[in-house]
């Protein structure tokens, strides 16, 4: 509620519930109210029924259900500043339970308290920008997107909920900013919301080094630089900004594969498949090249950038998704040619001997699937063969039309092809 800090953090410590000013650059513009959030909750449903082809139903609700008095803590400046390091997890550990606390004791105040034994998980917005947006290096007290799971020690239990005597325990939480936009760069929080519930309702793992923070497959995953995907955005004065984050792509098909009903099936050897569209259709093949080793084919097609619509809330001007050419386009945002036209067969390499499963054999000491750069869990095969994807001199680190196999790029690997298919084990 306060910001002694002044302009370590970005805004006032509070959320901004001004406007609608329409003269305000409209991504994610305030009032960040409630109607604000429940429509980003709206977006963030759709979401993941469309990932998980109708399997995953959210349910979300936003509490306070007041529009203008969110709960408050003390000072962003008790927090902060945060830095990367062994006592960050302290320091997080202390922001997730004071939130909670916060939360539950002044919802009982309003008497209008959360009912935390009806929801399976948390995720707390909290006031200002992200620590991983601020590109001016100069808002240290910033909080960082991520999601925390604790230890039995420091986990929350949340006495007499629903009835007396019994008790809730909460021992992980994602969190949130409730914008990205800052130092004159802007945002909507759909990518980063999708990507930290990733981790929170599905167990879902980074793809990008998590030693270093280089992407590994690039904006291919929602769970690498995904939630990064943009577009050029015209302003009503004519002026064109670039906004990330506005629609989040698909999750890779390995972690894809969890939320989905349908059996990946092995082609047959010599078979002649056609591949139907993945973000539609759950038609994803796997085909084995060593004892721990496969790899995964699915068809990236994207439709041409001019029938792209994206479909907005009336009222806040919240993206919910894409509208056409229907509800599923959300990799419309994919790296594309100068045409607007991209994706075709994406190929992924999976090593299940590095990503950390109970008997995986190799995985590296931080449990990241992609931390050992050498010998990665899972990575795309650059049809381009040119190896740019996490390669920080490269313009495309992050992701080249030209990655995905199609007629025109590259359209045959083998073992004697450029790139050549390689086994991990040679």
């Amino acid at each position: 509620r306060n910001d002694r800090g002044g302009s370590a953090s970005t805004g006032n410590g509070r959320f901004d519930l001004s406007g609608p000013d329409t003269s305000l650059v409209p991504i994610d513009r305030a009032p960040r109210n409630l109607p604000y959030f429940e429509a980003h909750a709206e977006a963030l449903e759709r979401y993941y029924r469309a990932q998980s082809y109708g399997g995953v139903d959210l349910q979300v609700d936003v509490w306070p259900r007041d529009t203008t008095l969110p709960y408050s803590v003390s000072d962003m400046a008790d927090f902060g500043p945060w830095v990367f390091g062994p006592e960050i997890y302290r320091s997080a550990v202390h922001m997730f339970r004071t939130f909670i606390l916060a939360a539950d004791s002044q919802s009982v105040e309003m008497t209008d308290r959360i009912p935390w034994d009806t929801y399976d998980e948390v995720c707390i917005i909290h006031a200002g920008s992200d620590l991983q947006s601020d590109l001016a290096n100069d808002s240290a007290e910033d909080i960082p997107s991520f999601t925390i799971g604790t230890s039995d020690s420091v986990r929350v239990i949340l006495h007499n909920v629903a009835a007396p005597g019994d008790s809730v325990i909460i021992d992980r939480a994602a969190i949130i900013p409730e914008t990205i936009n800052q130092d004159g760069y802007y945002g909507a929080i759909n990518g980063v919301l999708a990507h930290e519930c990733g981790h929170l309702l599905f167990g879902f793992a980074d793809l990008y080094n998590t030693e270093t923070g280089i992407p590994k497959v690039g904006y291919f995953s929602l769970m690498d630089s995904g939630n990064l995907t943009g577009a050029p955005v015209k302003l009503a004065n004519g002026e064109i900004i670039f906004a990330t984050g506005l629609l989040p792509p698909s999750i890779d098909p390995f972690q894809r594969s969890f939320i989905m009903e349908a059996e990946i099936q092995e082609p047959v050897y010599g078979d002649t498949l056609a591949y139907v569209n993945s973000e539609r259709v759950p038609d994803i093949r796997f085909v084995p090249i060593s004892t721990d080793e496969y790899l995964m084919l699915e068809n990236r097609y994207m439709a041409p950038a001019a029938e792209v619509v994206l479909d907005q809330d009336p009222a806040t001007r919240v993206i919910l998704g894409p509208k056409s050419p229907d509800q599923f386009e959300y990799d419309a945002l994919l790296p594309s040619d100068d045409n607007g036209r991209g994706g075709g067969l994406l190929i992924w390499h999976i090593d299940q001997s590095v990503i950390p499963f109970e008997r995986s054999l190799r995985t590296n000491p931080d449990f990241g699937v992609n931390s050992n750069s050498f010998l990665p869990g899972m990575s795309v095969i650059e049809a381009d063969a040119l190896m740019h994807l996490g390669d920080l001199g490269s313009p495309v680190l992050e992701g080249s039309y030209r990655d995905p196999w199609y007629v025109g790029n590259n359209a045959v690997l083998g073992d004697s092809t450029r790139p050549p298919l390689v086994a991990h084990t040679g």
